[in-house]
């Protein structure tokens, strides 16, 4: 899925962005998952997204990437607990 980041408005993708990550709580759709990471890239690529922004959705564009191809990847770290 390729997202144009020069004819989509910032705050339509971020909204979706939150949209589709909170209904993969639920779902862990590997095609959620993978559209959210192309709405990730698009606001890395975005040019009215703050460059604090545009960095985090660069980092986590490869995390879902990842958990599209494999969902039980994220099913694991969120029931996993951490040490501090």
């Amino acid at each position: 899925m390729q997202i144009n980041p020069e004819t989509c408005r910032a705050s339509t993708v971020l909204a979706a962005l939150i949209y589709m990550m909170t209904v993969y709580q639920r779902s862990h759709c590997p095609r959620l998952a993978l559209s959210i990471a192309a709405h990730l890239d698009c606001l890395s690529q975005h040019p009215g997204v703050d460059a604090v922004i545009r960095q985090v959705a660069d980092g986590m564009h490869d995390e879902w990437h990842l958990t599209a191809r494999n969902p039980e990847r994220m099913i694991a770290n969120l029931t996993t607990p951490t040490l501090n």
